[in-house]
């Protein structure tokens, strides 16, 4: 089978802050992405979300050189630094507990991301998972 792209790969970049910096700029310009016009059409598609969000992005790259961009939601690590006020998560989870989330919380973040491969509580109980990984406990 042929394929129809010459390349896939994926990016995390903050909402609406695309540009020709390091490291973004040259990881496009050496795949041959206009990088302009990379930026413009993330920043567009992201300008709801707030700067500090970071956003996954898949970009596949045809084989003549443009480009077509996968924008996914928010990574879940995002809410959870936010809801608790930290600025990373434990490098000892299991033993080291640095906050607390609500399961309401839990729920709320569900909701947002719906995934809709998978049932809600299903959802819920991978970021009860996801919130233990980096140290954060879940309360009622």
């Amino acid at each position: 089978m042929i394929k129809k792209y010459k390349e896939i790969f994926k990016l995390t970049i903050n909402a609406g802050q695309a540009n020709a910096s390091p490291p973004i700029g040259p990881m496009l310009g050496q795949r041959g992405i206009n990088i302009m016009e990379f930026s413009k059409e993330f920043n567009n598609n992201t300008k709801n979300l707030k700067e500090e969000t970071l956003i996954p992005v898949n970009i596949i790259l045809n084989k003549n050189r443009s480009f077509n961009l996968n924008i996914n939601k928010p990574i879940s690590s995002y809410f959870f630094k936010k809801i608790t006020n930290i600025t990373k998560g434990s490098t000892q989870a299991k033993h080291n507990i640095i906050n607390t989330i609500k399961i309401q919380d839990i729920y709320e973040i569900a909701q947002l991301l719906k995934y809709e491969e998978l049932p809600l509580k299903s959802v819920c109980k991978i970021l009860i998972a996801s919130a233990n990984s980096m140290g954060i406990k879940t309360i009622k």
